[in-house]
């Protein structure tokens, strides 16, 4: 994750002042997974009393956080969890009109397109039911992230679900939305 954001994020004193939001529940156990992400961000240079762990709506509307960092998992679940915690509105408005940084990785980066519908090309969808697949809509492309696991037919199955262009990711990248733009 560090060489990730490095790639980023600038990685001077200023990191010590911004407070960065964690979306941890594309994994098995949302608590661990904040822990393990969070002493990632420590080690990278962020103030560890500015880290949190967002649990619902007012987690987020009370903070305005500089960044948001949603990591890996499962995106059916990430995106879920997003909705049964009401943040998927207030992580958008964060984004868009309080211009926090979005950082995704992998499910991260998947729900920040404006439909998922396309990743049951890729995995198993055991979590959404209802079939509505819309998720924060950063991001007019739909996104392939581990581009280098999958072949040429699949990025192609992948646009004709989604009627878009997919835009590829490999494991070494990850998506980062500031000011309106990639």
């Amino acid at each position: 994750m560090r060489e990730k954001f490095a790639k980023v994020i600038p990685q001077d004193e200023s990191l010590q002042e911004k407070t960065c939001l964690v979306i941890p529940y594309a994994g098995f156990d949302a608590e661990k997974t904040f822990e393990r992400e969070k002493q990632g961000l420590v080690d990278f240079g962020f103030n560890p009393e500015k880290i949190e762990l967002v649990r619902n709506s007012f987690d987020i509307a009370f903070r305005f956080p500089d960044y948001i960092y949603v990591p890996s998992g499962d995106p059916f679940k990430l995106l879920n969890a997003v909705r049964e915690n009401k943040i998927l509105h207030d992580i958008i408005e964060c984004v868009m009109d309080k211009h926090a940084v979005y950082v995704g990785v992998s499910a991260g980066a998947d729900i920040a397109t404006e439909n998922i519908e396309y990743v049951m090309q890729l995995e198993d969808n055991n979590v959404i039911r209802d079939n509505r697949f819309g998720a924060l809509g950063l991001i007019t492309e739909s996104i392939l992230c581990h581009y280098e696991r999958y072949s040429y037919s699949t990025l192609r199955a992948c646009e004709q679900i989604s009627g878009r262009s997919v835009m590829t990711i490999k494991d070494e990248q990850l998506l980062m939305f500031e000011n309106g733009r990639m």
